[in-house]
Formats: C-alpha cells, structure tokens, sequence
C-alpha cells in the first residue's frame, strides 16, 4: 500500500533574505514575461504556436 504524506514549511527570513527573496521574484518574473514576449511575437508573425523544448537554442 502506497502512503502518502505532506510536510509543510514556513520561511522566517530577516531582512537582508527578504531583500533576496524579492529580487529572485522579480528576476524570475522578468525572464517569464520577456519568454512570453516572445512567444506571442512569434505566434503573430509566424501563426504557429511553440513548446519549452522548440524554444531552447533559439
């Protein structure tokens, strides 16, 4: 019989981590809106839509 279970975590940062964390979001934000950019680029130019794997290398 297969058991599941759940762990959960909380963060506690100080200050300089919680400076961190929010420039991590906001790099990881940025490359997912400039990604996307690009994607909806390509689809109106081309009609053709792309997947993760089509997009690396180009």
């Amino acid at each position: 019989m297969k058991v599941n279970r759940a762990y959960r975590y909380e963060l506690d940062p100080n200050g300089q981590q919680r400076i961190l964390l929010a420039q991590h979001a906001g790099a990881a934000r940025f490359a997912y809106n400039w990604g996307l950019a690009r994607r909806i680029e390509l689809y109106r130019r081309t009609g053709k839509t792309t997947n993760a794997s089509s997009s690396i290398g180009s």
